[in-house]
This record gives structure tokens, C-alpha cells and sequence, in this order.
């Protein structure tokens, strides 16, 4: 009989273990906040090789927890968490917020995305790069998308403006993915200028070097480092 029906659990409700990992290592060193040692589990059947259980049952009351200790959702999805120290750039304007933003929107061109999309479709290379060269004058950089979050939180009574950017260069930007598809979280690069009723101007971004840091594979790649060396200081000069 297998150990589930004898716990009188249906099939479906059971978490089950990847075949390929090895389970007792795990099992020993863990303790769920139940009280209950996971060795202690009792288990559907052993591997026919004699490799050791291939599937687990677990009892109602530590499936979650054993889950979460082994990084395994009951979907088959692993999930992982990295801790990673990011460092916040705010560089602080005595201009107003229409100014600033006034003087961002002069400075960087924006892309065009129903052009940005004809072109990749298209699958000329030579002729997107152009275009990104084009955008991308005087600084080489480019606004990809820009949303004003101030004048809704105004209606709720938040007396603040606020507008956030997303800014970067699709070319320079192949020095990220080549190395980490992951690096979209942090490409087009993010930054906000916001404004409370009274108070300074401040611009607000991750530095590059330091968010991008959360991808070990893109500890190559010089274009965090470019990107910190160049964007921070035009920013700099916009609310100078």
C-alpha cells in the first residue's frame, strides 16, 4: 500500500520531491516548525535501483514548510532567494520638479517602440543599431518609457509629483544579456524624480554596479560600470 493511502491522503494533495536530487542530506538537517524531523516522514516507495526514496508524502500540517526549506513549490517550481547589497543614488535639486524633468525630457530622445518593434521584426541588425545611434544623441542614451504616478496619487490627497523613467541604449545593452537574460529586471535602467508640496526636487536611482551585482553573471561584463560612470553624472547635471 502506498505510505499516502496508508495516511489516508489523496494522491494529489502530496509534495513530491525532484527525482535527480539527493534527499538525505536534506532530510537529516531539517526540522519543520512543526516539531517534526523531515527523516521521519514516511516515504511512497524506495527507487527500484536502490538509490534511495523517489517520492515523499508529507503530512498536511509540514507540507509547506518542507517546501519552503527545500526551495520546491507543490507546481514543481524552485524558487531561490539571493541577498545582495544595492546601493541608492539620490541626488538632491533646488530646481522644481517641471524643471527638472522639463531639462530630462530635452536632454534624452525617446524611442519610438512601435519603430523599435518594426525593426526587430524586420531582422535587420545594422539598420536597429542606426536607429539606436539616432535615438540615442547627444548622450547615447534613450528614454524607452516614462510614467507619471504623481498627478494619480494627487487625486487620493498625496500632495507629491512624481515620474519615473526607464533609460538605456539597446546596444550597449547586448553587454548585459550576453551574459544573463535575467539583466531585464535592471535594463532599460530605472530612475524616478519626484517632488513632495514644499520640499526639494531629488532624483532617485539604483546604482548600476551595485544592482546589477545580484547576477553572479555578470561579474564580466563592464556595462554596470559604464552605466554608473555615465548615467549617474548626467543625471548630476540635469538638476545641477
Amino acid at each position: 500500500m502506498m505510505a499516502g493511502t496508508a495516511l489516508g491522503l489523496p494522491r494529489r494533495s502530496a509534495a513530491f520531491w525532484p527525482r535527480n536530487v539527493p534527499i538525505w542530506p536534506v532530510l537529516n538537517s531539517r526540522v519543520g516548525s512543526s516539531g517534526v524531523p523531515y527523516a521521519a516522514l514516511p516515504l511512497s516507495r524506495i527507487n527500484p535501483e536502490g538509490r534511495g526514496p523517489s517520492d515523499v508524502i508529507l503530512v498536511p500540517h509540514v507540507q509547506a514548510d518542507f517546501a519552503e526549506a527545500i526551495g520546491w513549490s507543490q507546481m514543481g517550481a524552485q524558487i531561490t532567494k539571493t541577498d545582495f547589497t544595492c546601493q541608492l543614488v539620490t541626488i538632491r535639486s533646488k530646481k522644481s520638479f517641471a524643471e527638472v524633468t522639463g531639462e530630462i525630457e530635452r536632454l534624452f530622445q525617446r524611442y519610438d517602440i512601435d519603430e523599435f518593434r518594426d525593426l526587430t521584426t524586420a531582422g535587420d541588425a545594422e539598420k536597429l543599431a542606426a536607429y539606436v545611434k539616432q535615438v540615442g544623441e547627444p548622450t547615447e542614451f534613450g528614454i524607452f518609457f516614462q510614467m507619471d504616478q504623481g498627478s494619480t496619487m494627487r487625486l487620493a490627497g498625496i500632495p507629491i509629483e512624481s515620474r519615473f523613467y526607464l533609460l538605456g541604449n539597446a546596444t550597449i545593452a547586448q553587454g548585459l544579456f550576453r551574459y544573463s537574460a535575467s539583466a531585464g529586471l535592471g535594463a532599460p535602467v530605472r530612475f524616478c524624480v519626484s517632488q513632495r508640496d514644499g520640499e526639494e526636487t531629488r532624483i532617485d536611482i539604483d546604482q548600476p554596479t551595485s544592482f546589477f551585482s545580484q547576477f553572479p553573471e555578470l561579474r564580466t561584463s563592464s556595462v554596470p560600470a559604464e552605466l554608473s560612470d555615465r548615467m549617474v553624472p548626467l543625471l548630476e547635471r540635469v538638476a545641477s
